[in-house]
């Protein structure tokens, strides 16, 4: 029992909105009500046992939920406001029931298996890629998956400002602002481009590797490239556990995120504006942009 109450003062004690002797009086009423709620219609072998609050009888986390100022999101309600992404939806909520069977498992004092949370973000720019990633630190964080809701953003080529003999401290600098929660490394594959850049993803590998359950690592990237990226390095590929593939949004996605986006901005659309922006919207779909020209060339030289 002494596990489990210490679980939960750890888990709570992050909250900003934590009292110290309030939260415990709330674990302590919840509890005596629990023990009251568990012996109704059932007959003591002693006194003793009226007076013995057990294992059963200490609130849950969710249960102590309304004791603080917050309440966790599931993750359908955090994904349903963005546009599309359905597979990657699907693959987010499976994510979810994944990591909450286990914590659960856990707390019924079952062994399971490490679960490998690291994981790669993949597709064009503006697909939804660091959004996403948000919402998955946080469904993480909820669940109890990691200890903190801090979520890390930084761009593989600030790993790569200071010179060579710097890069593995301030990658190390880096990690330790991100530990307990989440680090997200967009344009990862740059990593892979210089000595300085393989010298931080080594630093990367081994803080994944000592700090499992204390930190998630997320790469994001164009497909083409993170694939060659994470083929690349056998070492990081075998400590990567999910891959998300995003692809580009349709006409008639980009058609909804336009009229979401006005209608936020507090306008209104006259008759034949969304004709004509669904147009513009198709045949720009179908145009291949420079910048995604130039990836692929980039990608097929290498």
């Amino acid at each position: 029992m002494e596990d489990r109450l210490r679980r939960l003062f750890a888990y709570f004690s992050r909250f900003k909105s934590f009292g110290n002797e309030r939260f415990v009086m709330e674990v302590l009423q919840k509890s005596l009500v629990n023990h009251a709620r568990n012996f109704t219609g059932m007959t003591a072998n002693t006194s003793d046992e009226y007076l013995t609050i057990t294992v059963d009888d200490v609130p849950t986390r969710q249960d102590m939920f309304d004791a603080i100022d917050w309440k966790a999101q599931s993750a359908e309600d955090m994904l349903e406001p963005l546009v599309g992404l359905c597979i990657v939806k699907e693959e987010v909520l499976a994510l979810e029931r994944t990591v909450a069977f286990r914590e659960v498992a856990l707390k019924a004092g079952i062994d399971v298996p490490d679960l490998n949370l690291n994981m790669v973000f993949q597709g064009n720019p503006g697909t939804g890629k660091t959004t996403v990633a948000r919402i998955v630190g946080s469904i993480l964080y909820n669940i109890g998956a990691v200890p903190s809701n801090h979520f890390e953003e930084i761009q593989a080529k600030d790993l790569l400002n200071s010179s060579r003999a710097s890069v593995a401290k301030e990658t190390g600098k880096v990690l330790d602002r991100a530990m307990g929660g989440v680090l997200f490394i967009d344009e990862a594959y740059a990593l892979m481009e210089n000595a300085g850049g393989r010298e931080a993803l080594a630093v990367l590998v081994k803080g994944m590797e000592d700090h499992k359950g204390e930190i998630v690592v997320m790469f994001a990237g164009y497909q083409r490239e993170m694939r060659a990226f994470i083929d690349e390095n056998p070492g990081l590929a075998s400590r990567i556990g999910y891959t998300f593939d995003f692809e580009d949004y349709g006409a008639d996605d980009l058609l909804e995120i336009f009229r979401r986006k006005m209608e936020k901005a507090g306008f209104e659309l006259a008759e034949g504006v969304e004709d004509g922006a669904h147009d513009a919207f198709r045949y720009f779909h179908s145009v291949e942009t420079s910048e995604t020209a130039a990836s692929s060339t980039a990608t097929s030289r290498s």
